[in-house]
């Protein structure tokens, strides 16, 4: 679907309602911009705790599921840092249940207030679950000093290739290169 920039939400909210299964128990929606991940194993964390979730999403009528362990990157003067970060109520690690005839979608809510808008179960026993990028031009207000953050350890670069399928060496290179 192509649609001008200030159509986004609309696009995005059509192409998740074209998609959910009407005969399904639930379904769970993501929300990610352009400079967010999620791990590769988000999807299936999320089917994991789906069914023991269920009991608690039929007090509700949506119900978000947030995972509040991530990771940040930005480039501080030429070299790619990292910083491991723990943040509630982000929408970058959360999925969102619903019944699949509901009227609402993620994009009905900003992703930064979705926590005053539906029912949030945090979960933070798990691992790394969201990357993000942090430039300039971020929405959020969270951007974190350039001393907090560290230069790549060769665990970290392991792990991010791992969980997310990103190769930061790469990733730095490319970066090193527009300098």
């Amino acid at each position: 679907m192509a649609a001008p920039p200030d159509e986004t939400k609309d696009v995005c909210r059509a192409a998740l309602r074209a998609h959910r299964k009407p005969k399904a128990r639930r379904v769970a929606e993501l929300r990610l911009d352009d400079d967010d991940a999620v791990s590769a194993y988000f999807v299936e964390w999320l089917r994991h705790i789906f069914d023991w979730e269920l009991a608690l999403n039929d007090l509700a009528e949506l119900i978000g599921i947030d995972c509040v362990r991530g990771i940040y990157l930005s480039q501080v003067e030429s070299d790619l840092r990292a910083m491991p970060r723990f943040m509630s109520y982000f929408g970058v690690g959360m999925g969102v249940l619903m019944h699949p005839g509901h009227s609402k979608c993620i994009y009905d809510h900003p992703q930064h207030h979705l926590n005053q808008r539906i029912r949030i179960i945090t979960e933070e026993r798990y691992r790394a679950m969201f990357l993000r990028c942090i430039h300039t031009h971020n929405d959020s207000s969270d951007h974190p000093e350039p001393h907090q953050y560290q230069p790549l350890q060769l665990d970290l670069v392991d792990r991010v290739r791992k969980r997310f399928d990103v190769d930061l060496s790469a990733f730095d290179a490319a970066l090193r290169a527009q300098m």
